[in-house]
C-alpha cells in the first residue's frame, strides 16, 4: 500500500507516519510512505498512492484545492483530511484511531 502525508509541519508527519507503520505491522501489510509538506509536490506525485492523507492547511495550497485537482482524474482514490492546528492534547492517540479505522477498511476492502 503507498501511502502519501501532507502536512505543514514535517514533526506531525513523524508522528503519523509512525502509527501508519504500527497498523501496517499488527497487520503485516506493507506500506511505503512517502512525507509531503508541499501541495503542489504532492500533486505531481498523486498516481503513485492508494491512501493520501492531507493537512487542511499545507504551506502553499489548501485541502480542498488539492482534492480538487485529484478528482478531476481519480474517484477512487482514498482520501483523508486533518486538521493539524486542532490536534492538540494527544496527537498519537488521535491520529491513531483516525487511521487505524481507515486502514483497516481498506485491508477489508482489499480482501
Amino acid at each position: 500500500m503507498n501511502i502519501a502525508i501532507g502536512v505543514k509541519n514535517f514533526n506531525i508527519s513523524l508522528i503519523i507516519q509512525e502509527e501508519i507503520l504500527k497498523i501496517s505491522q499488527k497487520f503485516t501489510v506493507p506500506v511505503n510512505i512517502s512525507i509531503f509538506t508541499n501541495g503542489i509536490e504532492l500533486l505531481i506525485e498523486k498516481n503513485k498512492f492508494d491512501i493520501i492523507f492531507i493537512d487542511t492547511d499545507l504551506n502553499d495550497i489548501n485541502s480542498i484545492q488539492i482534492s480538487n485537482c485529484i478528482r478531476l482524474t481519480d474517484n477512487i482514490k482514498k482520501l483523508i483530511f486533518f486538521d493539524t492546528y486542532n490536534l492538540t492534547y494527544n496527537i498519537k492517540v488521535i491520529i491513531f484511531r483516525k487511521i487505524y479505522r481507515f486502514i483497516v477498511l481498506v485491508i477489508r476492502f482489499q480482501n
